[in-house]
């Protein structure tokens, strides 16, 4: 079993990111500050559990952010959809690999279909209500809830 496939969104450097790994090797090199560490850190933040380290606003890329600021700028809010930072895996099995742990995620009994894709979502819900009351102390006033 292998990670054939690698896409990110939204997560510091990686605004919308994809990268094929090798079946043998796959190295991943760069300058400073282009998202190398942000690679390995969002696998890590997602996939262990026990990560010291959970997400933060500061997660989020710049773009996300000003496009946040936008909504929350605006007089009334249509329909905004819920977004956030996401990792998804491109899984290659075959008939050797022990499938006991990903038997549960498995929906295709077609032995010709050996893949595998998982999702890991860290999603930004946002419920915002313009309260608009009598008093000009809090006229146009905007809550933001945080759902996580």
């Amino acid at each position: 079993m292998k990670i054939a496939k690698i896409k990110i969104s939204n997560y510091r450097l990686l605004k919308d990111f994809d990268i094929d790994l090798e079946d043998d090797l796959s190295l991943v090199v760069g300058k400073n500050n282009c998202g190398k560490t942000s690679l390995l850190s969002v696998m890590d933040k997602f996939i262990n559990s026990s990560s010291l380290h959970p997400f933060s606003f500061n997660d989020f890329t710049l773009g996300f952010i000003d496009e946040l600021k936008e909504i929350l700028e605006k007089e009334t809010v249509e329909d905004y959809e819920s977004k956030g930072i996401t990792l998804k895996l491109f899984i290659d099995y075959d008939k050797t690999d022990n499938l006991s742990n990903i038997s549960n995620l498995m929906m295709d009994l077609d032995p010709d279909n050996n893949k595998i894709e998982l999702l890991f979502e860290y999603i930004l819900l946002l419920n915002i209500r313009i309260i608009l009351n009598n008093t000009s102390k809090h006229q146009n006033t905007k809550t933001l809830i945080y759902n996580y």
